[in-house]
């Protein structure tokens, strides 16, 4: 949800993804489409169409949608042209990425075989993120289906590398965001000082309410500025670094506070900075610790 995504399509029948949207964007919801309601197959098919999860494998709330086999699902296909069109028109005209996906599905095999030949392999928006594959995989999944693999390393049902390929996408993504904002009409120097913290400032927003805490705090901020975009796991050892008597109990209650506060967003299990220029402010109070924390890292 921290990517700020609006449009979904998943073969899961639970509501894990219409629930987190709602909470992460009080006031608005997604539209349900299931292969039952042409209206709704229909109206996703437009490039302007946000808001919505398309679950062509049914839905929990509608037992009838819900598909339990290939047949089943083979039949609707070939009984009802809009599911596969609908299918194909979101993948040639959007940027699509995968995510927990094998590349095994038959049914978008297909789809994904015929938009290749029909198109002759120039679509170029379509990302797979998935474990373990080789350039030479890599190769043949985008011949013959257009698809370009981003890939991970994974052992033993390990994926807490999937985590940093995750935070380097929303990095990249919030760069880009960032650039492409409008300026202010401030010169540098005003907006230096409407942006200005200083110490008092600084305690004022996050010491007062809790004194015994306030040191954990700034060095969780920190962390967060010197060593960005960690698991929260990653953010524990980095804080550990920083203030080796740290425990686990009052780490995660003074993360989830940071995050209460809006200056910190956590989403999928990754730490994400929100309020830029306040952690900015925190972390030049402790220049030290960008030693501890960038020993041995290159000189970019």
């Amino acid at each position: 949800m921290a990517f700020g995504l609006t449009c979904f399509i998943t073969t899961n029948y639970d509501e894990l993804i219409e629930k987190s949207f709602a909470q992460a964007n009080p006031g608005e919801s997604l539209d349900v489409v299931t292969n039952d309601d042409k209206q709704l197959l229909a109206r996703i098919q437009s490039n302007s169409a946000q808001n919505f999860v398309y679950k062509y494998h049914g839905d929990v709330s509608d037992t009838e949608s819900i598909v339990l086999t290939s047949i089943s699902y083979a039949r609707i296909m070939h009984t009802l042209p809009i599911v596969s069109d609908t299918i194909s028109t979101l993948l040639k005209s959007r940027s699509v990425v995968m995510l927990g996906m094998g590349l095994q599905d038959p049914d978008l095999d297909f789809i994904l075989e015929q938009l290749t030949q029909r198109y002759g392999g120039t679509i170029e928006n379509i990302f797979s993120i998935n474990p373990n594959v080789d350039d030479i995989e890599r190769g043949v999944i985008k011949n013959s289906k257009s698809i370009d693999v981003i890939s991970y390393p994974s052992s033993n049902g390990d994926h807490s590398a999937l985590e940093d390929v995750l935070a380097s996408i929303y990095k990249k993504v919030s760069d880009m965001k960032e650039e492409s904002e409008p300026r202010t009409s401030l010169s540098a120097e005003e907006n230096q000082v409407h942006r200005e913290f200083t110490p008092e400032n600084i305690s004022e927003r996050i010491d007062l309410i809790a004194p015994d805490d306030a040191l954990l705090r700034r060095k969780i901020l920190s962390a967060c500025h010197w060593n960005p975009l960690n698991s929260r796991d990653g953010l524990f050892e980095a804080v550990e670094k920083l203030k080796p008597d740290v425990d686990s109990e009052s780490f995660e209650r003074n993360y989830k506070w940071l995050a209460h506060e809006g200056i910190l967003r956590f989403s999928s299990g990754i730490v994400f900075p929100v309020d830029k220029d306040f952690i900015s402010a925190v972390a030049a109070q402790y220049m030290g610790d960008a030693e501890i924390l960038l020993a041995g890292a290159d000189d970019e």
